[in-house]
């Protein structure tokens, strides 16, 4: 009787730690979450910037990238080992997908503003409806 009574307890223990660990990871995912929401935000934000200040545009990223792993191969040679060269991969990826959207976004917004103030302005071509064109 006495040993059911420690296991019982022993069994209560085990699922209210586990109940914890659990609350704890979801927690940090969440916090993870709102972390990688803010950061994909700033990257789209230095996206914009690279368009309006530097007249660059996301075709410039795919040939960064490359250059940028050439680079780091170059430098850290036998430190730059295939665990690292994955690591920079995902960070590349991340940064570039985000900062393409900024880049992306910023660049159609010009272009029908552009588009709107010229007097004429097509949905089809734009891409945005299948209505007809009009003239101004």
């Amino acid at each position: 009787m006495q040993q059911e009574h420690q296991e019982e307890q022993e069994r209560q223990r085990t699922f209210i730690q586990q109940d914890l660990h659990n609350q704890m990871q979801r927690k940090i995912m969440a916090r993870y979450q709102e972390e990688n929401q803010w950061f994909a935000y700033k990257l789209r934000e230095v996206g914009i910037q690279h368009v309006e200040e530097y007249d660059l545009g996301p075709e410039n990223l795919d040939v960064f990238g490359p250059a940028l792993i050439t680079a780091l191969k170059s430098r850290l040679r036998e430190e730059f080992t295939p665990l690292v060269e994955q690591a920079w991969q995902k960070v590349l990826t991340f940064t570039f997908h985000h900062m393409r959207i900024g880049m992306d976004a910023h660049v159609a917004y010009h272009r029908r503003a552009r588009r709107l103030s010229s007097g004429s302005y097509c949905s089809i071509e734009a891409g945005e409806t299948n209505g007809a064109c009009t003239i101004q």
